[in-house]
């Protein structure tokens, strides 16, 4: 399923390797160097995030998928090496057993067979005027630059993005934009600010399915985290461009254009 990439935090893997997690984000940026010089796509084996520590401050940090995990494993030696190795091959086989246990096709129907039913007579429907105005879409030189782009970042990274280009609205914000506009899950709990299903079938996000240590339970747990595709910057950064006279953060819905 490519709408879905497992992922370990870089923290949990600095507690598996031994090293401290500053040094594991000083390596990791230098195999990001390695891999831009050969051009090699980033965000098969690493992808910029974020946590918090132990005093309620935000951290950077990585999300390593498989391979990334196995360019860290690589480094590595003996005893730690093997261990290293057993503990990341048996959290992405969890994550995968995960998946298979619930499926993200369904994970927000409550009535699985209207549902269904429903989005096919409207994706019919639809299909055809979606490639049409897609393909006739003005372009920006920013969503240019971003289509030929493999990487897939965090909805605070698209936050920022739009920042730059003078929309100036945070990550809570374009959240509640994204929800209110029909691109997000707004019920509560797990499925929160997860993209619905149209807009995974669209191509404008992914979700990672990431692997964490629980302090507070002292267990290991996984968690989805919403994760804006190249196609999907380029769309969110077109349609705010496009509004961005008009635009007022104070009043999010004065966008009214919408995927839905």
């Amino acid at each position: 399923m490519n709408q879905l990439q497992r992922t370990i935090s870089s923290v949990e893997v600095a507690k598996q390797v031994g090293k401290e997690h500053a040094k594991l984000m000083r390596d990791i940026r230098q195999y990001c160097g390695y891999l831009a010089e050969a051009k090699v796509g980033l965000g098969d084996f690493f992808i910029e995030s974020s946590y918090i520590d132990a005093n309620n401050q935000e951290r950077p940090s990585f999300d390593c998928t498989k391979q990334g995990c196995e360019m860290i494993g690589n480094k590595m030696i003996g005893k730690k090496g093997v261990q290293f190795t057993a503990f990341y091959v048996q959290q992405f086989n969890k994550m995968e057993n995960h998946i298979k246990a619930y499926p993200m096709d369904s994970y927000m129907i409550e009535d699985p067979a209207a549902r269904a039913q429903k989005w096919i007579e409207e994706y019919q429907e639809k299909q055809q005027a979606y490639a049409i105005i897609e393909e006739q879409r003005p372009k920006v030189i920013f969503a240019n630059a971003v289509e030929v782009a493999e990487d897939s970042v965090n909805v605070k990274v698209l936050a920022t993005t739009l920042k730059k280009h003078g929309i100036d609205i945070g990550q809570n914000r374009l959240f509640r934009w994204l929800r209110e506009h029909g691109y997000l899950s707004s019920k509560n709990g797990t499925t929160r600010n997860l993209p619905n299903q149209r807009a995974l079938d669209r191509g404008l996000f992914e979700l990672q399915l990431n692997s964490y240590y629980d302090s507070k339970s002292n267990s290991h747990r996984t968690r989805y985290t919403t994760m804006v595709t190249g196609k999907g910057q380029i769309y969110f950064v077109n349609m705010f461009l496009k509004n961005k006279d008009v635009y007022n953060t104070d009043n999010l819905g004065v966008i009214q254009e919408s995927f839905f």
